[in-house]
């Protein structure tokens, strides 16, 4: 995907994974003399990298100190041909997802949610992740009712950055300062957590109130 709100450094970077360094990292985990619940980052979409599902199941299939495993994938991927022959291989009691809802590119909301529930019904530890872009806080009732219906948390984050080409935003406004106060009011009801808000959205709110004194 690409979205307009994105704000990670890595997509202008050639990728340069080295699988030998990967499996000699976990190699490396397995071997410590603690328990471990592991989060992979690795900078792009999981579910187009075959070979690092691959260890991800290994992970999940074996003994030892690693008692979970997580990821975030933004669910675009076949199920059939892609996500369900994964969850097949892999011991969903040890993993763990973070399902990202990018509305802006993320045309089938729908199937995103079917897939969302499939994996929360074959055992997967699951949220669903949504960036609050203040042209779409509209929709954010229904995808909490949505998640409610599975079972599964809607985490939400704050907009970093600057937004283009979505529904006429401002490409000069630069967030979390630029919610508007209808907007912060907004979101302070819908946010998942009173803490999440505070930590998220509110440093925006003091930074524009310094800017006016």
């Amino acid at each position: 995907l690409s979205c307009p709100y994105c704000i990670a450094d890595w997509r202008g970077r050639e990728s340069r994974f080295d699988r030998t360094a990967f499996q000699g990292i976990l190699a490396g985990i397995r071997a410590l003399p603690y328990r471990v619940c592991l989060r992979i980052g690795a900078g792009g979409e999981l579910f187009t990298a075959p070979e690092i599902l691959a260890d991800i199941s290994a992970l999940c299939n074996g003994e030892g100190n690693v008692f979970g495993v997580s990821f975030s994938t933004n669910l675009v991927a076949d199920w059939d041909t892609v996500i369900a022959p994964f969850i097949a291989s892999t011991n969903t009691a040890k993993l763990g997802m973070g399902v990202t809802l990018h509305d802006t590119v993320i045309r089938d909301i729908d199937g995103f949610f079917a897939k969302a529930r499939l994996l929360k019904e074959a055992g997967v530890l699951l949220y669903v992740g949504y960036v609050a872009v203040p042209q779409r806080i509209a929709y954010i009732p229904e995808y909490r009712r949505r998640c409610d219906e599975i079972g599964v948390p809607l985490i939400m984050n704050a907009l970093v950055g600057r937004l283009a080409g979505v529904e006429g935003a401002d490409p000069l406004l630069e967030y979390p300062h630029d919610y508007t106060p209808a907007e912060r009011r907004r979101l302070r009801k819908l946010w998942d957590t009173p803490h999440g808000y505070h930590m998220l959205v509110e440093p925006g709110e003091r930074a524009r109130f310094r800017s006016f004194v």
